[in-house]
Parts: structure tokens; C-alpha cells; sequence
């Protein structure tokens, strides 16, 4: 029998059938190729979730408008208009006054503090007229007095002299036995008696002055207690007058132009009443900024500070990009429409932005760049060859938070599978 009947490969694999010197293929060099990409991308994601940031963004709508705006003047005391110095197109400087508005009651009050000066001048003029002539009359007294006093002392000093001579006279006939020790004590208890009287007198003498002194002191004490209530009822009356010219003046509280006078004397207002409409002028007052309305969900998620993206309607966004922004203030409460007028003076314009809605009213101060024909800078070009005008609606997007991807992912991960919660 033929010995190669069988071919070598068959023989080699029977007598090895575990093939261990060869290398077993369980993957394609293109499945490895994705494998790798798919953990690049995984890898990739991770980096992005955890250093990475998404934007939270607020959208509204508003119009530019100047920065200094239109201003109501207005009281904040209710009460008759006595005088409007003012009339449409009429410029005014800041403090200068606009309309004045009768206060019966601070009159009142300014009066009887007049009054009470005028009675307490008159209290201290009485006064000081007194004490003068009770000064007068008492020094005249105490005159008498130390002259009466003066001649006692010079009487008794006199008197205890000749009663000492006579104690020693007294002594020597004593001595002699012509008189007897009683009569020598006698005299003894007399000058005593003088003595005594001479030093009763110095002390009245003393006394008198003192008791002027004292008496002096006393009315100046009084003077100053008049002079002190009159100083302070003077300071009342300023205090009243100044507080009355308050009230009454209604003053501009800006430089500017105004516009409109919605009332005449002798109409009564009340507190917080608009008299006039007053449009700001002056270095300060920039040409734009930009009045927003947000929904009123959105409304306490802004702050100052937040930067905006303003896109007016007339340009295209596509092309210009948009307009830098930053906000400026935010409403505390939800606009009204009345408010809303106030700042629109645009009624369908009001009813356009409120959207029948009570929206939170944002102003945002836009970013100038002198080198853009606008004037203001722009995201992505130098924007349009044009002039923004006051009154351009545009519609606004305002960034007012940034969180990383993770942050957002996590949370929900853990509603889906129900860990921590």
C-alpha cells in the first residue's frame, strides 16, 4: 500500500491536534481600531463632564432706550398746588423747583413756633428787666445793711477796748480792796457779752456779701435757663421752616427737559403724584441702554453683574452677531403695565413686551467701543455700518449660570436608579 495515500497536513494535524505552536485570531485589527476610538470618546466625555461648562440662559425681550430716561416729578405730600414754574420744553437744573405745594398743617406749626420764640424773648427781656432792678434795689439794701453793721462793730470794738481798761483798773482797786470780786466779774461777763456781739456783727458783714453772690448767681442761672429755652425754640422754628420749604417746593431731580406738565395750580394732589415728565440731559447720560422684560419665573434668577447678548431686530444676527451687555438692575417685584408705560410711553408696545403677563423689568448698560460705527461692541464683527437707534426692540439672552456637565448628570442618574433619594 502506497505509504503518501494520506497528505502531510492531515498527518501533521492528527499528530497534533492541539496546534499550540500556532496564534489564535479572536479579534479583527478593525474591531480593535473602534474599541479604541469608543474609549478615546469615553475618555474624552469625562474630561468634558468633569472640567467642562454648559450655560443656563434666561430669554427676554426689550427696547434701547436713552440712559437718562424719562423721569416723573413728583410730590411726596398730598395738598393744593399753589404755583407751576415750569411748562413743556422748559430746561431745569437738578434741585430747581418745579412746582410748590400748600402744607396748612406745617404752616400752622411754623406759626405757633414763632410764637412761642416771640413769648419766650419777651419772658427773658421781662426777666432781665427784673432781676436788674431787684439787683439794684438789694445791692442799695445790702448797703444799708453793711453801713448799719459797720457802725455797730465800730461801736462794740469801742466798747470792749474802754471794758478791758476797766477790768484792769478793776484789778488794781481789787488789789486794794475797794471793790469787790463780784463787780470785777461783772465787767469780765459784759466784755464777754461785746465779744461776742463783735463777732455776731463781723459774721452778718461777711453774710451780706456772701448772700450777693449767691443772689447773682441765681439770676444768672435764670438768664441762661430763658436764653437756652429761647435758643431752642430758634431752632425749632429752623428746623420747621426748612421742613416746610421741603414740602412745598417740588424740585427736579435731574437736569433735563421737560416734556410734560400734567397739572395746574390749584389742583389737589395727593402723595406720590406725578406733576411733570422730566427727559434727563447732561454729560453723564450716556446715548443707550437697554430696558428688558423677563418671565416672571425667570425674573430672581438675574443679578448685576450677569453678562447679555442684545440682538436688535433691525440687524441681522446671522451676519452682525450681537450686541456685549452687562445687567445693571433688577425689578423687585414684577413690572406692571402702568409701570411699564412709564418707561415704554408706548401703550402696544407695553402689551407687546408684557405679553399679558406681569414680566420682572431688567436694565442692562451695553459695552461701548469707540472703534465700531455703532459705537457699542459687538460678539462677532464690528457690526453694522449704521446708527442703533433709541426705541430698537431686540430680543436678549442673558447667561445666569454656568455648571459642569457632571453636575447635571449625577442628579439625574440617581432619580433613574433611585441611589441616595
Amino acid at each position: 500500500m502506497n505509504a503518501n495515500i494520506f497528505r502531510k497536513v492531515s498527518i501533521d494535524r492528527l499528530s497534533s491536534p492541539e496546534q499550540l505552536d500556532q496564534l489564535l485570531r479572536l479579534t479583527s485589527a478593525r474591531a480593535w481600531i473602534g474599541l479604541t476610538a469608543f474609549g478615546a470618546l469615553i475618555a474624552v466625555a469625562l474630561v468634558w463632564g468633569a472640567f467642562g461648562t454648559l450655560q443656563t440662559r434666561v430669554h427676554g425681550t426689550g427696547v434701547l432706550i436713552r440712559t437718562g430716561g424719562v423721569f416723573d416729578v413728583s410730590t411726596t405730600v398730598g395738598g393744593r398746588v399753589t404755583d407751576v414754574s415750569v411748562r413743556p420744553g422748559t430746561h431745569v437744573r437738578e434741585g430747581q423747583v418745579v412746582a410748590r405745594i400748600e402744607q396748612a398743617d406745617l404752616a400752622d406749626a411754623v406759626a405757633q413756633a414763632r410764637d412761642r420764640v416771640a413769648d419766650l424773648r419777651h419772658q427773658e427781656a421781662q426777666a432781665l428787666a427784673l432781676a436788674s432792678q431787684e439787683a439794684g434795689a438789694s445791692n442799695a439794701l445790702r448797703s444799708q445793711q453793711r453801713a448799719a453793721a459797720a457802725v455797730e462793730l465800730r461801736s462794740a470794738r469801742e466798747r470792749s477796748g474802754w471794758l478791758r481798761e476797766r477790768i484792769a483798773s478793776q484789778q488794781e482797786l481789787l488789789a486794794q480792796g475797794l471793790v469787790t470780786d463780784q463787780t470785777v466779774q461783772a465787767t469780765r461777763r459784759e466784755l464777754q457779752v461785746t465779744l461776742e456781739q463783735i463777732e455776731r456783727l463781723e459774721t452778718e458783714r461777711d453774710g451780706v456779701g456772701a448772700q450777693a453772690l449767691t443772689d447773682q448767681s441765681q439770676r444768672a442761672r435764670e438768664a441762661t435757663q430763658l436764653r437756652l429755652q429761647v435758643l431752642a425754640a430758634e431752632r425749632d422754628v429752623e428746623r420747621l421752616e426748612a421742613q416746610y420749604e421741603r414740602a412745598i417746593e417740588v424740585t427736579a431731580p435731574y437736569t433735563g427737559r421737560v416734556l410734560e406738565v400734567v397739572v395746574n395750580a390749584g389742583d389737589l394732589v395727593g402723595p406720590g403724584a406725578s406733576l411733570a415728565r422730566l427727559d434727563r440731559e447732561g454729560r453723564d447720560v450716556q446715548s443707550l441702554e437697554a430696558v428688558l422684560y423677563v418671565p416672571a419665573q425667570d425674573g430672581k434668577r438675574l443679578r448685576p453683574g450677569m453678562p447679555v447678548q442684545l440682538a436688535p431686530t433691525t440687524f441681522k444676527r446671522e451676519e452682525f452677531g450681537t450686541v456685549r451687555a452687562r445687567v445693571t438692575s433688577v425689578s423687585d417685584f414684577p413690572a406692571t403695565q402702568e409701570g411699564m408705560m412709564r418707561t415704554l410711553a408706548n401703550a402696544n408696545l407695553v402689551q407687546a413686551l408684557s405679553g399679558g403677563a406681569a414680566p420682572y423689568e431688567v436694565y442692562a448698560s451695553l459695552e461701548l467701543d469707540p472703534d465700531t460705527p455703532t459705537g457699542y461692541a459687538w460678539s462677532s464683527s464690528g457690526g453694522p455700518d449704521a446708527t442703533l437707534q433709541s426705541g430698537t426692540v431686540a430680543a436678549a439672552t442673558v447667561a445666569v449660570e454656568q455648571q459642569r456637565p457632571l453636575a447635571l448628570v449625577i442628579p439625574a442618574l440617581r432619580r433613574w436608579t433611585g441611589v441616595g433619594g
